[in-house]
């Protein structure tokens, strides 16, 4: 009891009118096609990490080393495309060496970023299939959905 002398705080003052605290939102686990869609759509290696499954963060960190790879590749072919322009000792044959240095960097970040999409494409396919086999889960029931006890006491 509040205000007396076992318990000294003021009673609580509860404005009118206010609606009572709302409980927390649970998270929903993503869904099978939200799965695959981030997989093959946005970003290899995504959605099999939202479906749980800790491959992903290798299918991401492959997709990233290639992009990384791709990307060097456009910077000294940009690089090398800039210099020809501007320069006037840079020859056609100076270009194709340097564009030629780094086309290894270009050729294995494509591979790469194919291997990680055609592997989050199967991950992508056994995501869909566990998700058609296993039933969907219970709804969690609400407070105020829940039935009120009754009096047996009138």
């Amino acid at each position: 009891r509040q205000g007396s002398l076992v318990n000294p705080l003021p009673p609580r003052v509860v404005p009118t009118g206010t609606a009572p605290p709302r409980l927390p939102r649970r998270k929903r686990p993503a869904s099978a096609w939200t799965c695959t869609a981030l997989n093959q759509l946005a970003f290899p290696g995504l959605g099999t990490i939202l479906a749980g499954r800790r491959i992903g963060y290798v299918q991401a960190a492959v997709m990233l080393l290639g992009f990384v790879l791709v990307m060097a590749f456009m910077a000294g072919w940009f690089a090398a495309l800039f210099r020809l322009a501007t320069e006037s000792g840079w020859s056609e044959q100076s270009y194709h060496a340097q564009v030629c240095a780094w086309g290894w960097a270009g050729l294995a970040g494509l591979g790469l970023c194919a291997l990680a999409w055609v592997w989050s494409l199967f991950s992508s396919i056994a995501i869909l299939r566990q998700a058609r086999h296993t039933p969907p889960p219970m709804p969690a029931q609400r407070v105020h959905d829940r039935e009120k006890p009754r009096c047996l006491v009138h």
